[in-house]
């Protein structure tokens, strides 16, 4: 049985998913009211198994999701570290909200016998499944995203906002870019300049990464953008979408469209002839998003 901590993403978008490879998920009491309230959820309503808090739940189930704030997740990293009966954990990215305290997680994951992954969804989708690496083999690239976050659009003042928190345009958005920059080959980072109305409300990012030949990747993501559209290109478009996301599945009854990606990392789980390749991406895109920081410049605006 799998348990969901988290009563945000991890119950519109990872309990479907659950559900759906499953066909029941353990939920914590706190969901409850939050579940009630989501119209697209209803459908699933009799589909879990509730438990009082996290000290109840860690005991009864094999798989895991933890789809909390990073601060929070990382003060469930023990327990669920000393889980004997828990195999397999998803935990939502980052992992920890800064990349030091991340690799420190990593490495003891990797030293476990629990199988895991992190919420990295760009890998889940139809566009990077359908990729072909050589068109980015020999040539410069550059990878653009721009929308207006939640926070921004909504003037919310939450943990996604703050870089401090994990938050901010890096280690929350732009930091689902890394692992897809690694398999590109683009592993050294020379430029990286955020900018923002502070050092820890951080809005838009530039970069330049290298690959092994001396190819560039060049980077742009801003977070609080008017316009709305993700691109990579190299002399011609590659990819061109409003969402990296909006090849998912189309809406059901107002269902969240990742739920499709998310059974696809779900079902990943199984695939242990994958695990080695993705535990080495995940400390190899950890060691770039480490680099990128290290050698970040902070510009006001």
């Amino acid at each position: 049985m799998t348990g969901i901590i988290g009563a945000g993403f991890g119950l519109y978008g990872y309990f479907p998913a659950v559900v759906k490879t499953e066909g029941k998920a353990a939920l914590l009491d706190e969901a409850k009211e939050i579940l009630a309230s989501r119209l697209e959820l209803q459908k699933y309503k009799d589909d879990v198994h509730w438990f009082k808090d996290v000290e109840e739940i860690l005991p009864c189930v094999d798989k895991l999701i933890v789809s909390v704030p990073p601060k929070i997740q990382e003060k469930y990293f023990d327990k669920i570290l000393g889980c004997k009966n828990i195999s397999n954990v998803v935990f939502e990215k980052p992992i920890a909200s800064t990349p030091q305290l991340s690799q420190e997680i990593i490495c003891r994951l990797l030293d476990t016998d629990k199988t895991f992954r992190i919420g990295y969804t760009f890998l889940y989708t139809d566009w990077f499944r359908n990729f072909k690496l050589e068109y980015v083999s020999d040539t410069d690239v550059e990878i653009s995203w721009e929308f207006k976050a939640h926070h921004y659009k909504h003037d919310i003042q939450n943990w996604k906002k703050y870089n401090s928190d994990g938050g901010g345009v890096v280690r929350f958005f732009g930091i689902h870019l890394f692992p897809i920059l690694v398999i590109f080959g683009f592993t050294k980072v020379i430029i990286s300049e955020t900018h923002g109305a502070d050092s820890n409300d951080l809005q838009s990012w530039n970069a330049v990464f290298e690959n092994t030949k001396g190819f560039k990747c060049s980077l742009s993501v801003n977070s609080n953008s008017e316009n709305e559209h993700f691109k990579i290109s190299t002399q011609e478009e590659l990819i061109s979408f409003a969402s990296p996301f909006e090849t998912a599945n189309d809406t059901i009854q107002n269902e969240d469209n990742r739920v499709v990606i998310l059974e696809r990392l779900l079902k990943s789980l199984v695939n242990k002839s994958e695990d080695e390749s993705m535990f080495v991406l995940y400390k190899s895109s950890n060691d770039l998003w480490m680099q990128t920081e290290k050698i970040n410049k902070f510009v006001k605006i």
